[in-house]
Parts: C-alpha cells; structure tokens; sequence
C-alpha cells in the first residue's frame, strides 16, 4: 500500500508539470512511445545456480532486434550461459516472447537481442519518432516501469533540462527524475532526446548522536535523472554483434593511460586541450612496433587534439573510444611529446587477445571451485606488462560452504602450485586437479596462490 501510495502521488506530481510544459495530447504520444519500450528476461547460468536478469529494452528495427545500454547482464560471461530471454510489452506481463541473444558491442558494452517473429508488428523501432538536440531548461520527459507484479504498467516521468556535459558521450541531466535506466526519454514534441542512464550518486551528511558520516546517496527504485543523448545513442544503436561472441576488436598494446595535470599541461602549452601519459607499452604489440614508449604524452590521435573534459580523466575513456571505432589491422595515428620534442608516430593496429568471456573453463564440483585460463587482462591487472603466457590458472568461482571457501580461497586468486607441482598452463591445471576432484581415496589438497602481492599456501580438507 505504501508503494501504491508513493506512485499516486507521483503521477500527480508529473500531471502538474504536464499542464505546464507539454502538449495537451501529450497522453496520446505517450502512449505511442511505449511500444518502442520493451522489458527483457532472462538468466544467468553459473556453475551452481542460475540467476535472473532483467532490463529495460528499446526496439531499434522492424525485424525485432533490441538494445540494452546498461551492465544489467555479466559481459564477462560466456554467450551460452545467457539462456531463456522472453520479452514482453509494456503494459502486458502476462504474454512472453523468445529472443534469441545476438551479442555485446565492444565499444558501447550494450547487449542486443532479437525477438521472434510473432512480436514485430506489436512493436516500433525508436528512430520512427524522429530525434532532437536539447538546452538548458528545455522540458523532458520519459517511460518509467512499474515492477511485474503490476503487470510491468508504463508510467509517465518528467523534468526539465538542468545541465548537459561530455563525459565523453554527450549527457543530459534533469532536475529531476526524467526516465529509468535504459527507458528512452523524449522532448515535448515526442521527438527522442536520449536513454536513461546510470542515477547520479549524491552525496549527503549522515547524523548518527553526535557522530557526523558522509555517505554516498543513490536512487534505488530505477528511476534517473541522467541519459545519454540521442545523438552518441543513435550513432551505436545499430552495432548489432554479428555472432553472440562478439567481433574482433582493435588493440593498441598500451596499459595505465592516465591524464595529464593541469599543471604539465600548462608546461606543455597544452591548457586548451587534454592529454594522456602512457604508462606501460607492452613488448611485441602494435603500440611497442609502432614506436610509442612509456611516459609519452598523446596530444592527438589520427590528427585531432584530444578534446579538454571536465573532469580532465575523462580523456581516458575517451581515447579508448577512439581505438574502439577502429578495425584490427587499420592504422592509428598518434602525435606525442617525447623529450620536448613532438613527434608523429603510426601503429597498425592488432586484434585484442582473448577475452574472459572466451576463456576455456572448468568447475570442480568435490573442491567446490571453477578455474580458467590465465589471461593478458589478468597479467595487466597484476602489472606484468607482456603478452607472453604466464603460469598457473585463475580462480574463477567459490561455492560457498565448499572445502575450498572454508579454508579461505577466493575468487580471482592465482593458482600457481597445485600439491608441489608447478603449474604450467590451464590444460595441465584441468588435469591435475580434476585427478584430485574426482579420486574418492584423495583426502586433501594443498595450493600455492598469489593474491596480491601476498603468496599463500591453502590446504583444503577433502570428505
């Protein structure tokens, strides 16, 4: 009743701001809106247990296919371990379509879908409304969800422009709840200005007695106040994966990017503009054959100065997004400063190695824990700058009250002893400890880990 409660008096709010700020058929376009919204289901499958997902979808084409813009779904998981999605209208809980999964776009991180055919004509791609750029104060609005049980009712939100920032897509912010995460938010005429993004995380004083915390404040109900623009949103929308694993992508070879301060960049004459300084240039790939070294300053790339952000790290991303729109074996061209000197250097780039979500894995059911194949991601994290194989396997997954969470192992742990034996690649980890796994007469195992920079010796007692 409570929740019944809230939401009334929510939609009264939003139907004061209706009288002022839109249209008076502005319930008619609303509803004409929400059939480019759609809610997505579907589930996790993982060693012990499948997990629900669940998202907000917006149709971008007449054959059924859907974008999810948020990390609502494991991106590090294998393709065939995202099973079941349904997708039903808003409005209608009771009815479910199949989708099929089509993938992950690397450089957006969104999910598509696709549905069956029996959906299409219930439903409207988003470009159909049409698109517009927004200002400051310029009414907005957007489709909020009620939860399942309510039969996932669509729900009008509302607001006006407070600000727009690049960060470094294009964003909008409302002065209040304008949409819900992944929902597409429209100006007054019905026209598409953008997507919901993630809720801005406030920070408020918590008054505990005499004690004073601050702390981290955040919408919990889904609703945002944020949203990609549609101009970045309609630029990726269409990046549909060609196969759920996804398509190669371009790599650079470069680790531990980080902005140059205002100070330095003021020294490098350099205070209209933004700037990178590379940290590590990994041996043997297209960053190290094209020239670049560690503590060069990127200026430009494919002769553009990196644009100046607010927050200055921003550029960071930023430049992964210029590699990302990239192909594997296009060149990259970039413009340094290197001893006081500028210099034009030219990187054709590679394919990025293996992914986690491609990594070979297994679970061992007795231990109670999954291993994978040590990865370049994984050395980078450790920093060890090369792409030479490294020993051992990963810790991927602890069951919780197994032999090996009772003696304190731990996802992500290094694996690099498995009773003494060094391990040498993921094949002979699989062999050594399945041996062990599956041998009834083996009463316990003992593992040399590195986690950290600390090494620790485990000794799990097998039943």
């Amino acid at each position: 009743m409570r929740f019944v409660y809230s939401f009334v008096v929510a939609v009264l709010m939003s139907s004061a701001l209706v009288a002022q700020n839109f249209p008076e058929n502005i319930d008619v376009t609303f509803n004409e809106r929400t059939r480019c919204c759609v809610e997505v289901t579907g589930f996790a499958q993982f060693e012990v247990d499948r997990q629900p997902l669940h998202a907000h979808g917006i149709v971008i084409d007449n054959e059924g296919r859907i974008v999810m813009t948020e990390a609502n779904i494991p991106g590090w998981l294998p393709p065939d371990q995202l099973k079941d999605f349904k997708v039903c209208l808003l409005g209608d809980s009771d009815v479910e379509f199949k989708a099929t999964y089509l993938g992950q776009d690397y450089l957006t991180s969104w999910h598509y879908i696709q549905v069956e055919k029996a959906a299409w004509d219930k439903l409207v791609p988003v470009n159909t409304f049409g698109s517009s750029t927004i200002k400051i104060a310029d009414p907005v609005w957007g489709i909020g969800v009620l939860p399942k049980p309510y039969g996932y009712q669509p729900f009008f939100l509302s607001g006006n422009v407070a600000s727009t920032q690049k960060m470094p897509f294009d964003m909008g912010f409302g002065q209040s709840a304008i949409g819900e995460v992944g929902t597409p938010v429209f100006d007054a005429d019905g026209k598409l200005v953008g997507v919901g993004g993630q809720p801005i995380r406030h920070e408020r004083f918590l008054f505990m007695g005499a004690d004073t915390y601050l702390v981290g404040v955040q919408r919990a109900a889904g609703t945002t106040e944020r949203f990609l623009q549609a101009e970045p949103f309609l630029r990726y929308h269409k990046r549909v994966p060609a196969k759920p694993t996804g398509i190669p992508q371009p790599f650079l070879g470069v680790a531990g990017l980080q902005a140059l301060d205002v100070e330095a960049a003021r020294f490098y004459g350099l205070q209209d503009q933004s700037a990178i300084v590379v940290s590590d240039v990994i041996a043997g790939t297209p960053a190290d054959k094209g020239g670049l070294k560690a503590k060069d300053i990127i200026v430009e790339m494919d002769g553009q100065p990196l644009p100046k952000f607010r927050p200055n790290d921003i550029v960071r991303q930023y430049a992964e997004i210029q590699i990302a729109e990239h192909q594997p074996g296009d060149t990259l061209s970039l413009t340094v400063f290197r001893d006081n000197q500028r210099l034009q250097l030219e990187c054709v780039l590679g394919q990025v190695p293996k992914l986690m979500k491609e990594a070979e894995r297994v679970y061992l059911p007795r231990l109670g824990f999954s291993i994978r194949e040590f990865l370049i991601q994984d050395a980078l994290n450790r920093r060890i700058v090369t792409l030479e194989p490294q020993p051992g396997v990963v810790v991927q997954f602890v069951r919780p009250n197994s032999p090996s969470s009772s003696v304190g192992l731990q996802m992500n742990d290094w694996i690099r002893e498995v009773d003494g034996d060094p391990v040498e690649d993921y094949a002979e980890a699989v062999t050594m400890l399945e041996k062990i796994d599956q041998d009834p007469s083996k009463k316990e195992c003992v593992l040399l880990v590195r986690r950290g920079n600390e090494t620790k010796v485990l000794q799990i007692k097998l039943d």
